[in-house]
């Protein structure tokens, strides 16, 4: 589990934006749960609006079972 409240999210994420810019990008989209309230803290303060919402089903399958 990464170290929350360090900022390590905050840099990757402004990394990201500046590589994106280097090429040539001009929107970025980023995904999270509506639970993850620290996610969306982060996109918010990072000038990120909500653009849509759409709910999900996510799947798991244990890595022993057999296809």
């Amino acid at each position: 589990m990464l170290d929350k409240g360090k900022g390590i999210g905050r840099s990757l994420l402004r990394a990201v934006l500046a590589h994106g810019g280097r090429l040539g990008r001009t929107r970025v989209d980023v995904v999270t749960e509506c639970e993850n309230r620290p996610a969306i803290r982060l996109y918010l303060a990072l000038g990120f609006v909500p653009v849509g919402f759409q709910s999900a089903l996510h799947f798991g399958r244990p890595a022993t079972h057999a296809p």
